[in-house]
């Protein structure tokens, strides 16, 4: 039965990975890996929840469901720590969005379409490296953040280091919705939608806040609420390449 559920949940969430990797995001083993806790949580589940004459593999003394539900509580403990690390350090690196100074950063971009988003020490601003971002062929590849500290009521400007890697300009679009967009059905008018071209080599794109305040139509966009910030290209033929760097709030 063990056996049976641990299967299941590879073969599943192997299939879905690779399903994923064909619409253009990444294929992660840690999903098949959470896949599999899953799968065992589910298998203790049953074990815990049968009548105790009914247990093939015995009572809850059992040694091998006592070391299973150990290892299913500290890798749950684990998740939860790594996540509770992750907030308290973006909040304390706020207004700094994203300086791509480790690899834990890239943890928090969901990426659709693009063949590498890595960490890069040759090329940078400041500090010791940026984020390579090399967007594959289809609709609009692009680089998503998405664990974001939501309150930039108290700044100006979103300050974005971009370097062209390319030897002409490059349309480069700029995304940024709260998240009422976000339960709303994720309207193209609901937003704040920005296309900048791009020269080679790097720039600093500023934007105003309060022009991010005035895009949706019908409404005002809830700057203590952001949900997400993501930059895409429209439609490219062959392969591109940008690093991005210092994305921060400032006044």
């Amino acid at each position: 039965m063990l056996v049976v559920s641990l299967l299941f949940g590879v073969l599943l969430g192997g299939l879905i990975e690779v399903l994923q990797f064909f619409t253009g995001r990444y294929m992660e083993w840690q999903d098949i890996f959470t896949d599999m806790l899953g799968a065992l949580l589910g298998f203790l589940v049953v074990q815990y929840s049968r009548p105790l004459m009914l247990r093939p593999m015995g009572n809850l003394s059992n040694p091998v469901i006592v070391l299973l539900s150990i290892i299913v509580l500290l890798v749950a403990f684990y998740s939860v720590f790594y996540i509770v690390k992750d907030e308290l350090m973006m909040e304390a690196d706020f207004p700094m969005i994203a300086d791509f100074e480790s690899e834990e950063t890239l943890a928090r971009w969901d990426n659709e379409f693009v063949e590498q988003f890595v960490i890069d020490n040759q090329l940078k601003t400041e500090g010791k490296s940026s984020a390579l971002v090399e967007f594959g062929i289809g609709d609009y590849p692009g680089a998503a953040l998405e664990v974001i500290y939501p309150d930039w009521s108290a700044y100006t400007f979103l300050n974005i280091s971009i370097h062209n890697d390319q030897s002409d300009n490059l349309d480069v679009e700029v995304k940024v919705y709260d998240r009422q967009h976000q339960q709303t059905g994720y309207e193209y008018s609901d937003r704040f939608n920005h296309e900048v071209s791009i020269k080679p080599g790097w720039s600093t794109l500023q934007i105003k806040l309060l022009d991010i305040l005035n895009s949706p139509q019908g409404r005002t966009m809830d700057i203590s609420d952001i949900a997400g910030f993501s930059l895409f290209i429209h439609d490219p033929d062959e392969i591109k390449r940008i690093h991005l760097d210092n994305i921060h709030l400032s006044n």
